[in-house]
């Protein structure tokens, strides 16, 4: 995916993904390299091999984590001219995430180690392409459902496509706006596939994880006057990744 680049000083990083079209449990491995380079390096933005113009380059400080792009601001936002090249602004030392975007939903990047050491500055390719929504923006989507179940005790069933009962499955009921960072609670599904909480009244989003199938995330209100019906969960089977 990145190409015409020099790999002097190459790093390995793999993610346990929490990404849709990620298998939950499993590793869903991307290598990603560091790249060094001087001041001005200059960044170009490809689709299907050919330049991309109009694309938003972002130039985060940090790396972030676990597939997650750092928690901050951008220190730059550029747009690709008509032959897809951008030049970085000129950026203190230190580690850079480099994400190129072109709507809808195509994405690339990369991590840049810029240091005064290095004299002249680089060429790098970022090839958009599909990528899966991140966690945030999973629970983005989730919080802003609006065909929410109102129940009065979170309780449910997990089954597969065919039907078939997960036990051991995690059940996770995340507190709403909270980004994901604050848990009300965490159980794993029993022999029958099923789980149970006792929660204050509030609105939660549920996400649901097990080996091999795609994370699942929904809205939930609890309240004293919702239903007692039980929830029922269909996880759908997650797409190889390589």
């Amino acid at each position: 995916m990145i190409s015409n680049i020099w790999r002097k000083g190459l790093t390995i990083a793999t993610f346990c993904s929490v990404l849709l079209a990620t298998p939950a449990a499993s590793a869903y491995v991307r290598v990603f390299a560091v790249f060094r380079s001087g001041q001005h390096a200059r960044v170009q933005t490809t689709k299907d091999g050919n330049p991309l113009p109009g694309a938003i380059v972002e130039v985060y400080r940090g790396y972030g984590s676990h597939g997650e792009f750092p928690d901050s601001r951008p220190v730059a936002v550029l747009t690709s001219g008509q032959s897809g090249w951008v030049t970085l602004p000129t950026l203190s030392d230190g580690k850079y995430l480099i994400l190129a975007k072109f709507k809808p939903n195509l994405k690339d990047w990369l991590y840049l180690d810029v240091s005064s050491e290095f004299a002249s500055a680089r060429s790098l390719t970022l090839s958009v392409a599909p990528q899966p929504p991140t966690l945030a923006e999973r629970l983005a989507a989730a919080e802003g459902s609006t065909d929410v179940p109102t129940v009065s005790r979170l309780q449910g069933t997990v089954r597969d496509p065919a039907g078939y009962l997960i036990p051991r499955a995690t059940v996770d009921v995340l507190i709403e706006g909270t980004q994901g960072k604050q848990h009300a609670a965490t159980v794993h599904t029993d022999a029958s596939g099923s789980f149970s909480f006792n929660l204050p009244e509030g609105e939660y989003v549920l996400k649901i994880s097990a080996e091999g199938f795609d994370q699942y995330f929904e809205l939930i209100r609890v309240s004293r006057s919702g239903s007692t019906a039980e929830l029922q969960i269909k996880l759908e089977i997650a797409p190889s990744s390589t």
